[in-house]
């Protein structure tokens, strides 16, 4: 049989502190390893892309300063 997320969440909550953090970080860890690998993903295509003269460069002080104004602008 298949728990719900509730279900799930009631579970969990019943934990004892230490056994939730161990819990958080194993989760986490997964997620985070799932994105690193589509992040790298990512740069290794568009390192190729630049390689083959796809893509041009950008001077990384006005690709911080993009970034950050689009940040700003969705607040």
């Amino acid at each position: 049989m298949s728990m719900t997320l509730t279900q799930i969440e009631s579970e969990i909550f019943k934990l004892p502190s230490k056994k939730k953090a161990v819990l958080a970080d194993h989760i986490i860890s997964n997620l985070d390893s799932e994105h690193e690998v589509k992040w790298l993903d990512e740069a290794d295509r568009r390192y190729a892309e630049y390689r083959a003269g796809k893509m041009k460069s950008r001077p990384a002080k006005d690709v911080m300063r993009d970034a950050f104004s689009r940040i700003k602008a969705s607040k």
